[in-house]
């Protein structure tokens, strides 16, 4: 499936495109995982407890990682400087925003070196976990169901970007069955050879292709990423696609967290992040039972996360993988279902697109909001300590709702000190009770 297009997209990056990944790959490649992750945990434990000042302020000089304290997204939040290097002035970095899976937004610093080490990252798992050369991956038709962002880029990435073969597909457009349709239809008419996409959309991708029997291209493979690759959404994907579907599950704290396998377990990346999965008591969780991922980010110098509870939850792994990979094992992850939102005329609206409405409010820290009915929608939100409401913001989102949910929607703000969790303990940032109740009974395994 390669072409011209994409033979010269490879030279092009390979010429024009940042190089320090390449090095960080070659390293990984040749050496002992473990022994290169606990050099790099050491190094990273060190620069924290000489440049941070929450971590200077401890006495943890030649402690084991355990010793650190489980941090929070609250402290960050309160305190962000006190987590911040020192020396940031003098860093390559830039500034990051998320919401994650909870509705409770962080800003933090992130080092440019930790970008190279996800790309890194990416060719190690295609590489030795999917066995897929960069030459085959870089050079092949793509399909990216993905928000591309608006980010600036260089001149040289343009360049590179202008004759890629990838073809990026928005999750955040008002979704018809027909729009589902024609984004099965482009699939088949780039017949490619990876498609990357977020879970959700491809899982209604492939159920609006099922209802109306339009048969779709069949790729190598598909990496489902975003929210967990549930096995309900699994085996409709896996049918309409007649392929496999693989799981990668990350943060954009941390980067690629873990990815799965040929044989289905998702094997932590641990030469980029170190994963503990721990019980309501802060121990670690035995194998076989759940618990919260707390992790370890080990490239991001600027500000770094030690012990960083993300609040999504894991199944611990154990024992040697068939597939002959020793990187530790996480069994499945759970808890992370971006749902969508129905339009009074039918249209699926991704709950990401609703969030991004929500995201840069300055004076909330936390909300979820919740589609109650087709016409009934309530956002709840956590202020941030001394923040006033901003009514031109407040007037604006609902704006922006009506437009997309349709004329005569009800909204309702209401101000909590928590997000409401819902019946397995989760705390998604945006649900709808309307798409929930079309979904099969095995979804509420996960919801």
């Amino acid at each position: 499936m390669t072409n011209w297009r994409g033979g010269l997209y490879y030279i092009a990056r390979s010429l024009l495109g940042p190089r320090e990944w390449r090095s960080h790959f070659r390293e990984v490649i040749g050496s002992d995982i473990e022994q290169l992750s606990a050099r790099y945990l050491e190094r990273l434990l060190r620069h924290a407890f000489e440049n941070v000042p929450h971590y200077r302020s401890l006495d943890l000089s030649g402690r084991s990682l355990k010793a650190y304290p489980v941090v929070t997204k609250a402290m960050l939040r309160r305190n962000p400087e006190r987590f911040q290097s020192a020396d940031l002035a003098n860093r390559n970095w830039s500034r990051k925003r998320t919401s994650g899976s909870t509705g409770e937004t962080l800003e933090f610093a992130q080092d440019r070196g930790a970008e190279a080490w996800t790309t890194a990252t990416d060719a190690w798992y295609l590489s030795e976990l999917l066995a897929t050369s960069q030459w085959a991956h870089v050079s092949s038709a793509k399909v990216a169901v993905w928000h591309r962002g608006r980010e600036r880029l260089s001149i040289q990435a343009r360049l590179a970007a202008a004759v890629s073969p990838r073809v990026w597909l928005d999750p955040f457009e008002a979704l018809s069955e027909e729009k589902l349709l024609e984004y099965g239809r482009t699939i088949n008419r780039v017949r490619p050879a990876y498609i990357w996409a977020f879970t959700g959309i491809l899982y209604e991708i492939a159920r609006a292709a099922q209802a109306r029997g339009l048969r779709l291209h069949t790729p190598r493979f598909i990496i489902c990423s975003g929210e967990t690759l549930h096995p309900f959404m699994r085996s409709v994907i896996e049918e309409a696609f007649a392929c496999r579907a693989y799981d990668l599950y990350g943060s954009t704290e941390a980067g690629h967290v873990a990815g799965e396998c040929t044989a289905g377990n998702l094997h932590v990346f641990s030469f980029a992040c170190r994963v503990e999965i721990l019980d309501a008591s802060g121990e670690a969780t035995p194998v076989g039972q759940q618990g919260r991922i707390v992790l370890t980010g080990l490239h991001n110098y600027a500000m770094p996360f030690i012990r960083y509870d993300t609040e999504d939850v894991a199944i611990v792994g154990a024992g040697e993988c068939p597939c002959g990979c020793q990187l530790p094992i996480i069994s499945r992850i759970g808890g992370r279902v971006v749902e969508f939102f129905v339009t009074q005329t039918g249209q699926l609206v991704s709950g990401g697109r609703i969030a991004h409405l929500l995201r840069p409010l300055s004076w909330i820290v936390g909300f979820q909001v919740l589609q109650r009915d087709l016409d009934d929608v309530l956002v709840h939100f956590v202020r941030g300590e001394g923040a006033q409401i901003s009514q031109a913001d407040v007037a604006a989102v609902e704006n922006e709702l009506t437009a997309t949910l349709g004329p005569g929607c009800r909204i309702q703000w209401e101000e909590v000190q928590e997000i409401p969790r819902t019946r397995n303990g989760k705390r998604p940032y945006a649900r709808s009770l309307v798409w929930e109740g079309r979904q099969p009974v095995s979804f509420w395994g996960c919801a």
